[in-house]
């Protein structure tokens, strides 16, 4: 919601914002949020990490060659 409301994405915030919500939340935290890590992070078949969407591009491309 502190995102949100200044307009900007998660990783953007600084730590002490973060922090409002848990002071268990370090600095290692920014990584975590980070577009890239979350579309890898969605890894089930059909999901939308680059790994899923490369193999669902080459079974479509195995069914066209058919």
């Amino acid at each position: 919601v502190e995102a949100i409301r200044q307009g900007k994405p998660l990783e953007a915030l600084p730590l002490a914002d973060l922090q409002k919500f848990s002071r268990v939340i370090g600095d290692d935290v920014y990584p975590i949020l980070s577009l890239q890590s979350c579309l890898d992070k969605r890894a089930a078949k059909g999901g939308v990490s680059p790994l899923q969407v490369a193999q669902a591009i080459n079974d479509a491309k195995a069914r066209l060659a058919l």
